[in-house]
């Protein structure tokens, strides 16, 4: 697990298309998570008590998703 000072940071680290990159800049995993590690690519339990995923699983489902996407989606 890799934590950063910035969610900016983090999904720059991940490895993945610069358009995943942007997609999830538009929203931020702090909104979703309870406090802290908000900026670490691991799982973590949202604000509901369930899990989300860590960012790099969220990329590499973006990038199969990406072809059939649609503005809006």
């Amino acid at each position: 697990m890799r934590c950063y000072r910035t969610y900016n940071e983090l999904i720059e680290s991940l490895n993945t298309t610069n358009e995943v990159k942007r997609i999830m800049k538009a929203v931020k995993r702090e909104h979703f998570v309870k406090e802290g590690y908000a900026h670490c690519d691991k799982p973590l339990l949202t604000i509901e008590n369930q899990t989300i995923s860590a960012p790099h699983m969220h990329a590499k489902a973006l990038e199969y998703l990406y072809p059939v996407l649609k503005e809006g989606s």
